[in-house]
């Protein structure tokens, strides 16, 4: 009784999340970017990270009230089974929340763009079905994840509709399940990509 549910950490964090805007959807592509910048800054690393006890910590220390705004959580049984690892089917909600900011920079994070490293990022962000990679493991390696982020860019900026995505998906994962992708030269795994949407969808090339 009165054993406390939170672990001193000598990890040095501090973090705010952004709020002020009527859609804080429209919020989550900055704060997955400053989360992901401030967790490396501080040299945290992904085994601390994706730990469910760092990000149920996190949320609760800085997340509360991005937590509520974001996910509308009203009922304290909700907020009780999201937060504190009790069997509720929404018991990784919260930690959910906040990991898959992190996650989805990772995963399209481009550091080879000199000017702006977070162009994929805010792409992605923008057409939300790209992020259906994060429920497929073999997304996990950005060597994989990013080419396949650019071929649906460069979709879209030929004024293309990026339709069926886990058509696309299961097409690449031909080529990940034999870990050939991670093989291949970038622009390889781009017109890959681009030709089987040419193909699916009776486009002309690019």
């Amino acid at each position: 009784m009165g054993e406390s549910i939170m672990v001193t950490s000598n990890i040095d964090l501090d973090f705010n999340f952004e709020l002020e805007n009527t859609d804080i959807h429209e919020l989550d592509c900055e704060n997955a970017i400053k989360l992901y910048e401030t967790l490396k800054e501080k040299g945290i690393g992904n085994a601390i990270i994706y730990d469910e006890k760092f990000m149920a910590g996190f949320i609760l220390q800085f997340g509360y009230k991005y937590f509520m705004k974001r996910w509308g959580a009203e009922q304290k049984t909700y907020i009780t089974d999201a937060l504190l690892f009790k069997n509720g089917k929404r018991r990784s909600m919260a930690r959910n929340s906040v990991g898959r900011l992190y996650q989805r920079v990772r995963l399209s994070i481009d550091e080879s763009n000199a000017v702006d490293k977070y162009e994929l990022t805010r792409f992605a962000f923008n057409h939300p079905g790209v992020f259906r990679i994060e429920f497929f493991p073999i997304f996990d390696s950005n060597k994989v994840s990013v080419p396949f982020i650019k071929a649906m860019k460069k979709w879209v900026d030929a004024g293309n509709e990026i339709t069926r995505m886990d058509d696309v998906i299961r097409h690449y994962t031909v080529l990940c399940n034999v870990n050939v992708a991670e093989e291949m030269d970038e622009n390889d795994i781009i017109d890959y990509l681009i030709e089987y949407l040419q193909s699916r969808d009776n486009k002309v090339e690019l």
